[in-house]
């Protein structure tokens, strides 16, 4: 390769830049003279620096395609293409993901503010689950895997469907072909249909007819339909004999009562999900064993169909409305099987008294017990405490309050100690949303004495920043984490802190004991899991202890 041989011109500047010297304007000519020759040369070199680039890169393309063959050939013997393909399709089957499913009974209801006479959930978009296409990737990247795919009809056995008409025709196509390599399968099927149609006249009987061909095979089904298209499962009433798993919810309001699934053999788990009121589908009651009455009902009616649940385990519920209905005189009733019930009272009535269905039922086999009320007052504890009492076998408590509607002090420390007393077996104590000083107190009394001898885990969510309730302090901080210290060495292994709140970290840190960090620290280098976060972080960097 020949290089154009230029040189750098020489100067009798040299000397004068060196030291930084000035020139005299006699000198300008001659400088300009001389950086006129420097661009020549320079506009010489650009055809050549221009060549030796086009050549660099061809030769870098050649040594990356080079380096791409050779990988591609040691691939050849990569352990991955000597798995037996029994290993291959369980990896496969691992990549099959189905967020919809979960245990019914427990958990968070979904979005949205509940029914009142003609008002409609709105049903988040995070509800409208998009098809999971992950086994046709898996089968399109070569022909072993796609060999392998197409083998294991599990793979095609999950299936989530947004109904949309103007994807009807490709959809039914899809669909076809995804239930075909399904073969026999059980089937774990979530349908949903937009918002959009529910005042519309689409025919979709082409998706739901192919759908309810497999009703045979169904195991694990979700329907969030309109009312119309719920009643076009009619025909599968007595061709569901693998069902277990159901949640039914309406995106309209779901006024017509559902009889589809009451001849459904094995079904054991319920849902009612939006806009589903307890009447909106006739099912097996008497063998459900897990269930979710919905957050559309009112007290009475929760207790009509509970009573015929004999062999409940686990269940939730939203009471929305009717305390101004409900009749003490329902006959008392027992749920011997049940072991997890979680309530929540989210009531608009002028004047609720929260929780007095407590007073007709008994569960002697509870141990967890989660009870959500919009106000907290002593209206709700003089229901629920004394049930608690009956059921002293409790494991795992959960009390959550949108706020303390308390102004006797005295009467909410009573009767939180009465029943923590109560409950020797108690694992697990969650007090969310703000603790009201009474109850506070009366938890530091028992952690201070001989009450709750097995817990375990304890979370306490704080706000040091505001009263809660009517005029009240917040928690005393100090004096809980010294409460908790006179469990050290005992049962108790994790106590959590939860300082939610709008202000930010740096202001909530302002209002809090300054002592407080070197506590903590304290009762964790004595051995305590005790954590204090801020909307899931870190409230103290413990490296700045």
């Amino acid at each position: 390769m020949n290089l154009p041989d230029i040189q750098l011109p020489k100067t009798p500047f040299n000397d004068i830049l060196r030291r930084n010297c000035t020139v005299s304007s006699s000198c300008k000519a001659q400088i300009d003279a001389i950086v006129s020759v420097i661009d020549g040369l320079e506009q010489e070199l650009d055809p050549e620096i221009h060549r030796i680039q086009v050549t660099l890169a061809e030769l870098l393309a050649k040594k990356n395609a080079l380096r791409d063959q050779a990988r591609m050939l040691v691939g050849l013997y990569h352990p991955v293409r000597k798995l037996p393909a029994e290993i291959l399709a369980e990896i496969f089957l691992q990549c099959i993901d189905t967020p919809w499913l979960h245990d019914i009974g427990r958990g968070d209801y979904p979005d949205g503010d509940p029914m009142y006479a003609d008002e409609v959930i709105d049903v988040p978009p995070s509800r409208f689950i998009k098809l999971c296409k992950m086994p046709l990737a898996l089968s399109g990247v070569c022909t072993l895997w796609r060999k392998v795919a197409l083998a294991r009809s599990e793979l095609w056995s999950s299936i989530s469907l947004v109904i949309e008409p103007k994807h009807q025709t490709t959809d039914a196509l899809l669909m076809g072909l995804w239930l075909d390599r399904a073969c026999e399968q059980q089937l774990f099927i979530h349908l949903s249909a937009q918002e959009s149609m529910e005042h519309g006249s689409h025919d979709m009987s082409e998706i739901l007819n192919l759908f309810a061909s497999r009703s045979q095979q169904w195991h694990a089904v979700e329907l969030l339909l309109t009312s119309s298209m719920m009643q076009h499962f009619s025909s599968i009433r007595h061709r569901l004999p693998k069902l277990q798993w159901l949640s039914l919810g309406y995106t309209d309001n779901g006024m017509h009562t559902v009889h589809v699934f009451e001849m459904a053999p094995l079904l054991v788990s319920f849902q009612h999900a939006e806009n589903a009121w307890p009447g909106a589908a006739a099912v097996p009651w008497d063998r459900l064993r897990h269930c979710d009455l919905g957050c559309s009902g009112s007290p009475g009616s929760y207790l009509r169909v509970l009573r015929n649940m004999q062999v409940l385990e686990t269940c939730r519920l939203l009471v929305s409305s009717g305390h101004e209905d409900f009749d003490l005189n329902i006959p008392p009733f027992d749920l011997p099987r049940l072991r997890s019930l979680t309530v929540t009272e989210n009531s608009t009535d002028p004047f609720p008294q929260p929780f007095r269905f407590f007073s007709i039922f008994k569960a002697p086999a509870l141990r967890e017990l989660s009870i959500q009320d919009q106000l907290f007052g002593v209206e709700a504890f003089q229901f629920l405490v004394p049930w608690i009492q009956h059921h002293s076998n409790l494991q795992i408590l959960t009390l959550r309050a949108g706020s303390w509607d308390w102004d006797n002090y005295h009467t909410g420390m009573q009767s939180t100690l009465h029943m923590i007393e109560a409950i020797t077996d108690l694992r697990e104590l969650h007090l969310l949303n703000g603790v009201f000083p009474g109850i506070s107190e009366a938890l530091m009394r028992a952690l201070r004495g001989a009450s709750l001898p097995k817990l375990e885990l304890l979370v306490v969510e704080y706000d040091p920043s505001a009263s809660i309730g009517r005029h009240q302090p917040p928690m005393n901080i100090l004096k809980f984490v010294d409460a908790v210290s006179c469990r050290l060495g005992t049962s108790l292994r994790q106590v959590k802190i939860i300082c939610d709140n709008d202000q930010s970290q740096s202001q909530l840190a302002a209002v809090m004991a300054t002592d407080l960090p070197l506590r903590i620290a304290e009762l964790r280098h004595a051995g305590l899991d005790i954590t204090m976060t801020y909307f899931g972080e870190n409230f103290y960097d413990e490296s700045t202890w």
